[in-house]
């Protein structure tokens, strides 16, 4: 309606006004007599002061254009009734509606139509402006990317790419676009990878797609020119994705268009102030762009996005309608205990029938421990005996080296007193050297006579680095490979062992590492120890040529061996003397020469206390 037709009306209302005993005309064509008239004022008279709500959905320079003449004509034609103006967000207008905290709002027609369905109250008048000029076909939405976005032209290229918006209860910067996607037979909380709610005001939608913080945004229609003419954006920059080519507004935009924003009342106005309130409005001057309010006839598509998106505009406690929001849920719970109850009825029945088989069950665990005591005796025998041929195999493998050093002395010495006469120096040696290895020879046989017997194992505290160095002299003076081999030895680290089997083990390992390099150009031998928590980490390292994982996982398998004429008994021995005492044996890749060389990691456990103690 425009401005001189709303005075005219305002005229006749004022003629009416002055013919006696008349005010006005009831909404049944009866004239009002004046005591109506006085009652009205009276009731006018009675309002100290009014709450006005604005949402703030697009900056609030882009407000202040919209909306600064309007409460300044109401503040003017409501004088002396205090106008108290409040700025809210679309999540935070609809708590407010709830709360009765205003009496009346600048909002979507949307937010409005939510507000009044669920709180009571009535849109009064309807923005245009030369861009919108149609109240019923103004407000939709803009789907927006950077124009530099070559891939981005349709909304299935939209498809798992990031979208900002204002709210999800902002009406053109959210339900309006999801609505239509859901008719397309899209999903807009899973057709996104990101769903990002940026909060008001709207404008920081287009400059965090500006940005490329995301990919999409989602504007109310006409933002995007309003913020080119404030100079903010440049139009260029942008591109609506699914264009529409109507006529009915002068914006870009990607959507159905809907009513325009309503100035509305709430239960709380009284009637002669809202048609106060309603004259008033109808007569603000048009701003340079036309902006002005009017009337809006035509708000059942509104209603339409609601149903598509299950938004509840009625009354949120209404019972039916949350009956039927929490229906699927009470199906699918009580889906849930009907099967927990089959279940629990099925594993009762078969509680009775394990019951029974476990009577049963341990009538025959009880005849079979009887005859497992009774089989004890000889599994202790056959598991002896098996130690025994292990065992018996050790004496071969290991007498040969000592064997090996009398031999080759004595045949030395045959020699050289054939030449002539042997140095006192070097026959004393050579004697000595038959005699320690005899010695030890000795000692290897009794010790593997008495693991035929049930025995105990004497312990006492040895210490390692000492051990170490004792086995790999040992190697040196009698090894035939002159391999470089290098020590790096923690002193003071004390284990509780059998030294004579320990240093055996060591010396196994040294010379396996000493054979599978002697044929290498650069052959050297690594040795460390080092402490490693409660255990004792002892590291062998060679350069031999490179192992398939195959064969390294096969070292310790009786009879498996990488040496030419070897038994395959070295590395088992050494097994079973490393676990006798609680320790462990490994090999691994090394890692720093391109798959060449091996690592063996011995860990025996760290002694308490330096006195013996016995082990069985």
């Amino acid at each position: 309606m425009s401005g001189p037709l709303s005075r005219a009306l305002a005229g006749l209302l004022f003629v009416l006004m002055l013919v006696p005993g008349v005010s006005a005309a009831s909404d049944d064509g009866m004239l009002v007599p004046d005591s109506a008239h006085a009652a009205a004022e009276s009731e006018t008279a009675s309002v100290k002061r009014l709450r006005l709500a604005i949402v703030n959905s697009y900056g609030m320079s882009i407000m202040d254009d919209y909306y600064s003449r309007t409460i300044e004509a109401v503040k003017e034609k409501l004088t002396p009734i205090e106008i108290d103006v409040k700025i809210y967000g679309p999540d935070s207008f609809l708590k407010a509606a709830e709360k009765e905290s205003f009496d009346m709002s600048i909002a979507s027609s949307g937010l409005t139509s939510l507000m009044i369905e669920r709180t009571g109250g009535l849109p009064l008048a309807a923005v245009v402006s030369d861009e919108a000029p149609d109240p019923n076909y103004a407000n939709g939405a803009a789907i927006i990317v950077r124009a530099d976005r070559p891939e981005l032209r349709t909304l299935e290229d939209l498809r798992g790419r990031s979208v900002a918006i204002m709210s999800r209860t902002a009406f053109a910067g959210w339900q309006i676009p999801a609505s239509e996607m859901v008719r397309k037979g899209l999903d807009p909380e899973a057709f996104f990878s990101e769903i990002r709610v940026s909060g008001y005001p709207m404008t920081r939608i287009v400059q965090e797609v500006k940005s490329g913080e995301v990919d999409v945004g989602f504007v109310a229609t006409c933002l995007l020119e309003r913020m080119a003419r404030g100079g903010q954006i440049d139009q260029k920059d942008f591109r609506v994705i699914g264009e529409h080519a109507d006529r009915l507004v002068a914006c870009r935009h990607s959507t159905e268009l809907y009513p325009n924003w309503f100035f509305s009342i709430k239960p709380s106005v009284p009637t002669s102030v809202a048609r106060t309130l309603t004259a008033t409005l109808l007569d603000v001057p048009a701003a340079p762009d036309g902006t002005q309010w009017t009337i809006s006839n035509d708000n059942r598509r509104l209603f339409e996005v609601f149903r598509v998106l299950q938004v509840p505009y009625g009354n949120p406690d209404d019972f039916g309608r949350f009956v039927r929001r929490i229906l699927p849920w009470v199906v699918g719970a009580g889906g849930v205990l009907l099967i927990l109850l089959l279940n629990t009825l099925l594993l009762a029945r078969l509680a009775s029938h394990r019951a029974r088989a476990l009577e049963k069950a341990m009538d025959e665990k009880l005849r079979a421990e009887l005859a497992a005591q009774q089989n004890a005796v000889q599994i202790e025998s056959l598991t002896r005996a098996s130690a025994v041929g292990l065992l018996s195999s050790m004496v071969a493998h290991e007498l040969k080296q000592p064997l090996t050093v009398i031999g080759n002395y004595a045949g030395s010495l045959r020699r050289r007193l054939s030449r002539g006469e042997v140095p006192h120096e070097t026959l004393l040696a050579s004697i000595t050297e038959i005699e320690d290895s005899g010695t030890r020879a000795a000692a290897i046989i009794d010790r593997v006579r008495s693991y035929g017997q049930v025995r105990t194992r004497s312990l006492a505290a040895v210490d390692l680095s000492d051990l170490v160095k004792t086995a790999v002299a040992r190697w040196r003076r009698h090894s035939a490979h002159r391999v470089p081999c290098t020590l790096d030895l923690e002193p003071g680290l004390t284990v509780e062992a059998d030294r004579l089997e320990i240093e055996l083990a060591v010396l196994n390992i040294v010379k396996n590492a000493a054979a599978a390099v002697k044929d290498q150009p650069d052959a050297a031998i690594e040795v460390t120890l080092k402490a490693d928590g409660a255990y004792a980490r002892l590291c062998i390292a060679d350069n031999g040529p490179e192992l398939s994982d195959e064969e390294i996982a096969r070292l310790g398998d009786i009879g498996y061996t990488t040496t030419a004429g070897g038994l395959g008994l070295g590395i088992a021995i050494v097994h079973s003397l490393l676990e006798a005492h609680g320790g462990s044996l490994a090999y691994r890749r090394r890692t720093d020469l391109g798959g060449r060389g091996l690592v063996c990691t011995v860990r025996l456990p760290l002694s308490g206390a330096p006195e013996d103690r016995t082990a069985a």
